[in-house]
């Protein structure tokens, strides 16, 4: 697996990625992609991270499967709003009044 994992131009985008602050799924993904690309083997990474060696190769996965894309994205996207087209469109047009201290 020793550096077959990340193409080089993904291997430099994940290295300032990881200096920036990000979503810690995220970052946990990133920081295994580049351990196996380092030659970390998947149990070497469980083991140094408190993970499961299966985990470990499920990002591995998501990584060849759906790039940098998948790696970034973040499984849960929220629920479903409530209101329907119509009522998100008037709520939009709506003002919400001022409190009496903005008021003045």
């Amino acid at each position: 697996m020793a550096g077959l994992v990340l193409t080089a131009e993904d291997r430099s985008y994940f290295l300032k990625l990881m200096r920036r602050q990000i979503n810690s799924a995220v970052h946990r993904r990133v920081n295994v992609l580049l351990l196996l690309d380092d030659g970390w083997t998947p149990a070497e990474i469980a083991a140094a991270l408190y993970l499961n060696e299966s985990t470990v190769l499920e990002h591995r996965a998501l990584y060849a499967e759906r790039g940098r894309a998948g790696v970034e994205a973040l499984a849960y996207v929220g629920r479903r709003s409530p209101l329907d087209a119509d009522q998100q469109a008037k709520l939009g047009m709506a003002t919400i009044p001022l409190g009496a201290h903005q008021a003045g």
